[in-house]
């Protein structure tokens, strides 16, 4: 019979796993006779031949068993020169550090990159031995880890032995407050998404930074007018109506006026043009601290102070807490969050001197 038939054509004939299809024709041991005769029956029946040039590149150049997968549950244009650069960066990082260790980066979208029952191509066909991922969604990830070890990276989800890296956001919203504050400002806003009482959409950074905000202007004794506190949506394709709507708000009475706003890096832009439209110079009346040290769409007026995060030490904890799972599949779940960096550029400036202190 010619070559014509695929793994998922096998699958559907012998009633099995990918991870099953993959152990016969790898002849690993763990298998029923009935099963592998089953399985090696559907694989003569659609005639499916597994390319074997694949299976060489990964057993013997990368030692058999040297390959780790990055999966993202995002188009992989984002990855590529000229696309998002959050995932840019986070993913070099990775690959640099499992290069360290002499391992293989296999990049997959886990939106595409997928069999019938939902666990990935690579891990089917025995081509990777972990996985590090970016997915936000728990089932997709039980799936995965229970075929093999999984660390999540910039996600905050806690799952049986799935451990975690993440950026430590409320440390960063403490640092910039801190700043801020030692620069003599006393009204301090946030312009990040947040939640109705009634939303359940809010992202995980955006909830942890608010309660990292809100906790640090309470500790160093500033108020939080109401106005700061309405839940801000944000639209993906615009934000300029929310920044107008926010600045609308936190603008209208010079009394409760901030002297300070953190953001993204995103917004930061937006901000300051119409701030300046408004007739409020940055940093002069208002300064702008901002969160990623990244840019894109619109450029920004200036050069923002911003947060840096630190995705290299981020992908050294992910690559060594993955390896630890190999070792010890059976350990508890750990989470580490990751420090990083103030940035001083030209948006942070002392308080005007006009500015009341706003002291709760």
């Amino acid at each position: 019979m010619s070559s014509s038939g695929t793994l998922q054509d096998v699958i559907r004939r012998a009633g099995v796993s990918s991870a099953t299809v993959s152990r016969v024709i790898n002849g690993r041991p763990g298998i029923a006779d009935e099963t592998r005769r089953r399985v090696q029956q559907a694989i003569e029946d659609v005639g499916y031949e597994p390319n074997p040039q694949v299976a060489r590149f990964f057993k013997t150049l990368h030692g058999g068993n040297h390959t780790v997968a990055l999966a993202f549950a995002h188009r992989m244009d984002r990855l590529a020169p000229g696309g998002e650069p959050f995932y840019s960066r986070l993913s070099m990082a990775v690959q640099g550090e499992l290069s360290r260790h002499d391992h293989h980066t296999l990049l997959v979208n886990t939106s595409t990159d997928r069999t019938a029952d939902g666990n990935l191509n690579c891990v089917a066909e025995g081509l990777c031995k972990g996985i590090i991922a970016e997915v936000h969604d728990a089932q997709v990830i039980q799936q995965f880890s229970a075929h093999v070890p999984v660390v999540l990276i910039n996600v905050d989800m806690v799952l049986p032995h799935v451990d975690v890296v993440i950026p430590h956001v409320e440390r960063a919203a403490t640092r910039q407050i801190q700043h801020l504050v030692e620069l003599g400002h006393r009204r301090i806003a946030c312009f990040r998404p947040r939640a109705s009482a009634m939303s359940l959409d809010l992202h995980w950074q955006d909830a942890r930074f608010w309660r990292g905000y809100e906790d640090a202007c309470q500790h160093l004794g500033l108020a939080i007018p109401d106005p700061y506190l309405v839940p801000i949506s944000i639209e993906n394709q615009s934000d300029a109506p929310a920044v107008a709507a926010f600045l609308d708000r936190v603008m209208a009475f010079d009394a409760d006026a901030p002297t300070a706003i953190l953001t993204y890096d995103q917004y930061a832009g937006e901000l300051i043009r119409q701030l300046q439209a408004r007739g409020k110079q940055v940093p002069r009346d208002v300064s702008i601290f901002g969160y990623d040290d990244f840019m894109f769409g619109k450029p920004c007026p200036m050069h923002l102070s911003t947060y840096r995060q630190d995705f290299q030490t981020m992908a050294s904890h992910a690559v060594n807490l993955l390896l630890t799972r190999l070792a010890h599949p059976q350990r508890s779940a750990a989470m580490i969050q990751v420090d990083g960096e103030l940035v001083h550029r030209d948006s942070v400036a002392p308080a005007p001197q006009h500015a009341g202190d706003s002291r709760s």
